[in-house]
């Protein structure tokens, strides 16, 4: 008798949390945060993917499941790893400290989606921005080198400096792919212009002078690139002169 008391008892408190909870928590698309949560841990990819979606939705209850929601960087689906960083920046400060740990994983994909959302919550924090450069300059990986340049130019102005340093001590390949993504930032990466007229004059190598022009075809102003192209046209290397050349004419120079 008594311990049938107890089954129901237990019942009643179980259920009358489940409801307290769902219906005090933050809501998306009409289902509560307790009710997402669940779908965390989903078997189906589009259920994992949604409910990452709806905590980015959520800053308050995101908060709240930074630990599962960090788990989610390292999904299968590269897909929900994205949606699972949006939610964590939705989160802010509360999920530095986890993402921070991140940083150490042994997964290079997973360090620079939580490399991202640390950026994107503290565009200060050196070392996540040393994880994206590092992503950058990773020419032999093309996985790896692809999702930092995405996050770099979406990074945009805080991770200049970081990448010029990269570049500093990179071999011409990697010297390449940095100004690769510092011409995609464009106006973003206008802290980067003083250094990339010295690489279009003295950089060793020809391909990388020709990867500083084009990146500072979208960077610098025309009045500014105008004269150095107009100087460039006269190198003594044929490669760099052809180049500049092309590049006088696109700006519509002569």
């Amino acid at each position: 008798m008594y311990g049938g008391v107890s089954m129901r008892i237990g019942y009643f408190v179980a259920v009358t949390m489940f409801l307290f909870t769902g219906c005090n928590s933050e809501r998306y698309m009409g289902r509560s945060s307790f009710s997402w949560a669940q779908d965390l841990e989903n078997d189906l990819e589009f259920k994992r993917r949604d409910a990452c979606k709806a905590f980015s939705e959520m800053p308050v209850a995101a908060k709240e499941r930074v630990d599962a929601l960090a788990e989610r960087l390292a999904d299968v689906n590269p897909g929900i790893r994205e949606f699972c960083r949006d939610a964590l920046i939705v989160a802010g400060d509360v999920a530095k400290p986890t993402l921070q740990r991140i940083l150490a994983n042994e997964d290079p994909l997973v360090r620079l989606q939580a490399a991202a959302a640390l950026v994107a919550i503290d565009p200060a924090d050196g070392q996540a921005k040393e994880v994206i450069a590092q992503g950058v300059v990773a020419v032999g990986n093309a996985d790896v080198s692809a999702l930092a340049n995405e996050i770099s130019v979406k990074s945009g102005a805080p991770m200049v400096v970081v990448l010029l340093n990269a570049m500093a001590t990179g071999d011409a390949a990697q010297r390449i792919a940095v100004l690769s993504v510092l011409g995609k930032m464009r106006r973003h990466a206008k802290g980067a212009e003083t250094k990339l007229f010295d690489v279009i004059r003295l950089d060793g190598d020809a391909t990388v002078r020709q990867a500083a022009m084009q990146a500072l075809l979208g960077i610098a102003s025309a009045k500014s690139l105008r004269p150095a192209l107009q100087d460039l046209i006269k190198d003594p290397n044929e490669d760099v002169a052809s180049h500049a050349a092309v590049m006088l004419r696109r700006l519509g120079g002569t």
